[in-house]
């Protein structure tokens, strides 16, 4: 599997998760190896007293080291640890302490022989359980604790007693040994493919929330191209018309205000027929932008509603505060100063002309009323004489 890949990111991601076990396990399996070294201590101290000294120290040494060992791993950043490292600083202490328990538990049971020699066997079977419990994510530093613990007290069943229950009783630590290892390595796969499980679950969690990220901006985008005006980059008539709707229906539920202007440019197929499609092009963009600088609130909308006319939206707007907005428009392309010799006007410079519509309730029957009225007043502006705005009754 790729877990084996030699120092891949998911053979780091395994012995992370590995060491990050064997660092909340530790305590407890450290604690309880002292408790069994200070018990057999206790109970042998009269009758070998060199070999109970020598295992607590021994053993409290090493778990004093290991301890020490815990604290530094628990304390380094983790983005600064290198598992492999600590692996081997793993490997190396759960050797120390199988040896030693393994050569101390031996020669307590050999030097006291008899019911002893159960008792200390008993006390190696505890000790090896707890290795089971601390060490079974990480498989090698299991089996580099468990061996030598196990496997010199199960040889001195064969070698130093004759009778058919010490021989038993090897037979069956044997046993013990090899069902021990078969069932940890098998624990072992299981807590490995969990993590690799996992991590290759974040992994694609991880990629499709890109992708869903990815695809919700190409979206965003597709639906800013669609609702948008190519040439003017102002909002176009497909997006225009829903907005229109849905202000409509509100104006209705709250009797809220609306106006609608409509704008047209006065005489701009002669300013294209003079000046060129390319610079008539230029000077709609020009109108687009001051008539969208003329709008002073997020909720006005301004809008190409096809060739050189524009559509104004003013939710919560009275005609007064229209009014307003459309000399403001007017003043705002006077300013640009787009020069028109062709106009049929007094003026030489390119100028609007706007209609102007209000919601009337118990009236409108739909928002194409609205646009309706606008339209029939944007007409009566250019019968005016252009250049000026005016309101529909």
């Amino acid at each position: 599997m790729a877990f084996h890949t030699k120092k891949s990111w998911l053979h780091r991601a395994v012995l992370e998760e590995q060491l990050q076990h064997l660092a909340h396990m530790g305590v407890p399996a450290y604690l309880s190896n002292i408790i069994i070294a200070l018990i057999i201590s206790y109970v042998y101290w009269q009758r070998e007293p060199f070999l109970a000294t020598s295992l607590s120290v021994i053993v409290m040494g090493i778990i004093i080291l290991r301890y020490q060992f815990f604290c530094r791993f628990k304390h380094t950043p983790a983005e600064e640890r290198d598992p492999w490292y600590w692996s081997r600083l793993y490997y190396l202490g759960s050797l120390l302490s199988g040896i030693t328990w393994g050569i101390g538990l031996f020669m307590f049971a050999n030097y006291l022989g008899g019911t002893d020699f159960f008792i200390i066997l008993m006390a190696g079977i505890i000790v090896s359980a707890t290795g089971f419990i601390s060490f079974y994510s990480h498989l090698r530093s299991l089996y580099l604790f468990f061996y030598p613990l196990m496997i010199p007290i199960t040889l001195s069943c064969f070698y130093y007693y004759n009778s058919p229950l010490m021989i038993v009783s090897g037979i069956m630590l044997t046993i013990y040994m090899i069902m021990a290892g078969i069932m940890s390595y098998k624990n072992h796969r299981h807590f490995v493919h969990g993590i690799v499980y996992d991590k290759r679950l974040s992994v694609i969690k991880k990629r499709l929330q890109a992708s869903n990220d990815e695809l919700r901006k190409t979206n965003i985008q597709l639906s800013s191209l669609s609702a948008t005006d190519s040439l003017t980059g102002i909002a176009n008539r497909r997006y225009f018309e829903p907005v229109l709707q849905r202000e409509f229906q509100q104006a209705i539920r709250e009797s809220s205000p609306l106006v609608v202007m409509l704008i047209d440019i006065d005489y701009f197929k002669l300013y294209n027929d003079h000046y060129g499609h390319l610079a008539g092009d230029k000077a709609l963009a020009k109108v687009a932008h001051a008539l969208r600088d003329s709008l002073t609130r997020p909720i006005d909308l301004v809008a190409r509603y096809g060739g050189e006319e524009f559509v104004v939206v003013l939710p919560q707007t009275a005609m007064s505060g229209a009014i307003n907005i459309a000399e403001r428009i007017q003043s705002n392309i006077y300013a640009l100063r787009i020069k028109h010799d062709y106009t049929e006007g007094s003026e030489k410079y390119l100028t609007l002309s706007i209609g102007i519509s209000q919601f009337k309730l118990h009236v409108d029957k739909s928002y194409n009323d609205l646009i309706h009225r606008a339209d029939k007043a944007l007409y009566s502006a250019k019968a005016a004489g252009r250049n000026c705005y005016i309101a529909a009754n």
